[in-house]
């Protein structure tokens, strides 16, 4: 039969190891582990509490393009506590920039192309803090 040796601390499956009867592996192993039999489907690095197994939660890791999404989206200020876009007074975010970017442009003003040279500038220093090759 197929043991598993759960860490006690984590109740994350270390090991899977046969043995002929729990017991034996109970004399073994019962003062560093958990002692569980195995369930079809459940191994090494799942998780083992009160008698249920369930599988490791795994988060994918943001990628630096996430991250600066992010930032279009959200980020107002600078570390320094400057505006990242400083427009008549208010700061923006990327996002908020390209919307009124996108109005003016649409009218053909000339308030577009200053407003590009400022979403230019703020992308640019959101890909200095999240550049691609993190």
């Amino acid at each position: 039969m197929n043991i598993a040796l759960i860490n006690k601390e984590t109740n994350s499956c270390e090991n899977i190891a046969v043995f002929e009867d729990i017991q034996k592996a109970v004399e073994l192993f019962g003062e560093q582990y958990i002692i569980a039999e195995q369930t079809e489907n459940y191994g090494i690095g799942d998780i083992y509490k009160d008698g249920i197994w369930s599988k490791k939660e795994c988060i994918p890791a943001e990628l630096p393009q996430q991250r600066r999404e992010h930032a279009y989206e959200t980020m107002r200020y600078k570390a320094d506590q400057t505006p990242l876009i400083l427009w008549k007074e208010e700061a923006l975010t990327v996002n908020e920039a390209n919307k009124k970017w996108m109005m003016y442009s649409a009218e053909g003003s000339e308030i577009a192309n200053e407003l590009s040279v400022l979403i230019v500038m703020a992308k640019s220093y959101i890909r200095e803090i999240y550049p691609d090759n993190e």
